[in-house]
Protein backbone atom coordinates (compact mmCIF):
# COMPACT_ATOMS: atom_id res chain seq x y z
CA UNK A 1 0.00 0.00 0.00
CA UNK A 2 2.92 2.39 0.63
CA UNK A 3 4.70 1.49 -2.57
CA UNK A 4 5.29 4.40 -4.95
CA UNK A 5 3.51 6.89 -2.60
CA UNK A 6 5.15 9.88 -2.11
CA UNK A 7 5.49 11.80 0.92
CA UNK A 8 5.58 15.88 1.14
CA UNK A 9 8.48 17.47 3.53
CA UNK A 10 5.58 18.21 6.19
CA UNK A 11 4.52 14.39 6.22
CA UNK A 12 8.04 13.52 6.29
CA UNK A 13 9.07 15.50 9.13
CA UNK A 14 5.63 14.11 11.03
CA UNK A 15 7.54 11.03 10.75
CA UNK A 16 11.24 11.59 11.23
CA UNK A 17 11.97 15.19 13.46
CA UNK A 18 13.82 15.37 16.24
CA UNK A 19 12.35 16.44 19.35
CA UNK A 20 13.01 20.15 20.93
CA UNK A 21 15.05 17.87 23.75
CA UNK A 22 17.19 16.04 21.23
CA UNK A 23 17.73 19.36 19.28
CA UNK A 24 19.08 21.05 22.39
CA UNK A 25 21.66 18.12 23.75
CA UNK A 26 23.16 18.12 20.21
CA UNK A 27 23.58 21.86 19.70
CA UNK A 28 24.63 21.89 23.45
CA UNK A 29 27.32 19.13 22.59
CA UNK A 30 28.29 20.83 19.37
CA UNK A 31 28.51 24.02 21.24
CA UNK A 32 30.98 22.55 24.23
CA UNK A 33 33.39 21.34 20.80
CA UNK A 34 33.62 24.69 19.87
CA UNK A 35 31.01 24.82 16.89
CA UNK A 36 29.34 28.84 17.17
CA UNK A 37 25.60 27.85 17.43
CA UNK A 38 24.13 31.07 16.80
CA UNK A 39 24.40 29.64 12.83
CA UNK A 40 22.46 26.23 13.41
CA UNK A 41 19.77 25.20 11.31
CA UNK A 42 17.53 22.41 11.91
CA UNK A 43 16.70 21.02 8.09
CA UNK A 44 13.40 20.68 6.62
CA UNK A 45 12.55 17.41 7.65
CA UNK A 46 13.87 17.93 11.19
CA UNK A 47 16.01 14.78 11.53
CA UNK A 48 19.65 16.89 10.50
CA UNK A 49 21.37 19.67 12.45
CA UNK A 50 23.51 22.04 10.51
CA UNK A 51 25.61 24.32 12.56
CA UNK A 52 28.70 25.84 10.99
CA UNK A 53 32.19 24.36 11.78
CA UNK A 54 34.66 26.44 12.61
CA UNK A 55 37.87 24.82 12.36
CA UNK A 56 36.45 22.50 9.65
CA UNK A 57 39.95 22.21 7.59
CA UNK A 58 42.04 19.84 5.47
CA UNK A 59 43.17 17.36 7.91
CA UNK A 60 39.59 17.65 10.59
CA UNK A 61 37.50 14.14 11.16
CA UNK A 62 34.16 14.90 12.51
CA UNK A 63 33.82 14.76 16.02
CA UNK A 64 33.15 11.04 17.49
CA UNK A 65 29.96 10.98 19.31
CA UNK A 66 29.62 9.81 23.05
CA UNK A 67 28.66 7.03 24.23
CA UNK A 68 25.56 8.86 26.40
CA UNK A 69 24.74 10.86 23.73
CA UNK A 70 23.88 7.91 21.42
CA UNK A 71 20.31 7.88 21.45
CA UNK A 72 19.78 11.68 20.24
CA UNK A 73 23.10 11.74 17.82
CA UNK A 74 23.68 9.28 15.61
CA UNK A 75 26.53 10.79 13.46
CA UNK A 76 28.51 13.85 12.85
CA UNK A 77 30.04 14.70 9.31
CA UNK A 78 32.21 17.36 8.58
CA UNK A 79 31.20 18.46 4.84
CA UNK A 80 33.79 21.24 3.77
CA UNK A 81 32.56 24.98 2.59
CA UNK A 82 31.93 25.08 -0.91
CA UNK A 83 32.52 28.08 -2.85
CA UNK A 84 29.30 30.07 -4.10
CA UNK A 85 29.67 31.77 -7.65
CA UNK A 86 26.70 34.97 -6.56
CA UNK A 87 26.33 35.32 -10.10
CA UNK A 88 24.41 31.72 -10.75
CA UNK A 89 23.26 31.16 -7.02
CA UNK A 90 23.66 28.18 -4.73
CA UNK A 91 21.26 26.21 -6.56
CA UNK A 92 23.35 26.15 -10.13
CA UNK A 93 26.29 25.22 -8.61
CA UNK A 94 25.07 22.49 -6.24
CA UNK A 95 24.66 20.64 -9.18
CA UNK A 96 28.22 21.36 -10.74
CA UNK A 97 30.42 19.87 -8.45
CA UNK A 98 31.47 17.71 -11.21
CA UNK A 99 31.49 18.44 -14.84
CA UNK A 100 30.32 16.22 -18.12
CA UNK A 101 33.45 16.77 -19.67
CA UNK A 102 35.41 15.48 -16.70
CA UNK A 103 35.98 11.82 -18.43
CA UNK A 104 32.26 10.57 -17.67
CA UNK A 105 30.80 9.15 -20.36
CA UNK A 106 27.99 11.52 -20.52
CA UNK A 107 27.09 14.77 -21.60
CA UNK A 108 27.75 16.93 -24.69
CA UNK A 109 31.88 16.18 -24.95
CA UNK A 110 31.36 12.43 -24.42
CA UNK A 111 28.54 12.71 -27.51
CA UNK A 112 30.84 14.64 -30.01
CA UNK A 113 33.70 11.98 -29.50
CA UNK A 114 31.43 9.19 -29.94
CA UNK A 115 30.01 11.03 -32.86
CA UNK A 116 33.38 11.95 -34.39
CA UNK A 117 31.88 15.77 -34.02
CA UNK A 118 35.24 18.26 -33.23
CA UNK A 119 34.96 19.25 -29.50
CA UNK A 120 35.09 23.32 -30.95
CA UNK A 121 32.28 22.74 -32.88
CA UNK A 122 29.10 24.26 -31.66
CA UNK A 123 25.56 24.56 -32.72
CA UNK A 124 24.46 28.33 -33.11
CA UNK A 125 21.78 29.03 -35.39
CA UNK A 126 18.63 29.21 -33.38
CA UNK A 127 16.59 28.15 -36.03
CA UNK A 128 17.67 24.32 -35.64
CA UNK A 129 15.58 21.66 -34.24
CA UNK A 130 17.19 18.65 -32.82
CA UNK A 131 14.88 15.46 -32.06
CA UNK A 132 15.26 14.93 -27.95
CA UNK A 133 14.23 11.15 -27.22
CA UNK A 134 13.94 10.13 -23.58
CA UNK A 135 12.69 7.42 -20.94
CA UNK A 136 11.12 4.67 -22.66
CA UNK A 137 11.15 7.36 -26.17
CA UNK A 138 7.98 9.02 -24.74
CA UNK A 139 10.38 12.21 -23.68
CA UNK A 140 12.08 13.91 -20.76
CA UNK A 141 10.00 15.55 -17.82
CA UNK A 142 10.98 19.10 -18.06
CA UNK A 143 12.67 18.79 -14.59
CA UNK A 144 14.97 16.35 -16.20
CA UNK A 145 15.96 18.61 -18.70
CA UNK A 146 16.85 21.69 -16.30
CA UNK A 147 18.36 19.26 -14.35
CA UNK A 148 20.52 18.33 -17.54
CA UNK A 149 21.22 22.05 -18.39
CA UNK A 150 22.18 23.12 -15.49
CA UNK A 151 25.08 20.56 -14.53
CA UNK A 152 26.36 19.75 -18.53
CA UNK A 153 25.25 22.88 -20.73
CA UNK A 154 25.09 25.55 -18.78
CA UNK A 155 24.79 27.77 -22.37
CA UNK A 156 21.30 26.36 -22.42
CA UNK A 157 18.21 25.55 -20.96
CA UNK A 158 15.04 24.34 -20.92
CA UNK A 159 13.54 27.32 -22.50
CA UNK A 160 15.44 26.36 -25.75
CA UNK A 161 13.32 23.59 -26.13
CA UNK A 162 9.33 22.87 -27.45
CA UNK A 163 7.68 20.12 -25.98
CA UNK A 164 5.13 18.17 -28.06
CA UNK A 165 2.18 18.62 -26.26
CA UNK A 166 -0.32 17.20 -28.46
CA UNK A 167 1.36 13.90 -29.02
CA UNK A 168 1.65 12.78 -24.86
CA UNK A 169 1.43 9.40 -24.37
CA UNK A 170 -1.20 8.19 -21.60
CA UNK A 171 -0.08 4.75 -20.96
CA UNK A 172 2.00 3.31 -18.31
CA UNK A 173 5.32 1.57 -17.65
CA UNK A 174 6.86 -1.06 -15.67
CA UNK A 175 8.00 1.57 -13.15
CA UNK A 176 11.73 0.33 -13.67
CA UNK A 177 12.94 3.68 -14.45
CA UNK A 178 10.41 6.35 -14.19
Amino acid sequence: AEFRRHRSISQLKSLVAAGDATVRHATDWLQSLGADVSGARLTATGDALEVPWPCAGEADVAPTVPAALTPTVQYAVLLKPRAINSASGPRANAYRGTSADDGSSFGPRAQKVAYGVPDSLKGTNTKNSQMVWGTGTFGYRTSDLSLFFETYASSSSVKDVSFDVHNVWHGSTGGNFV
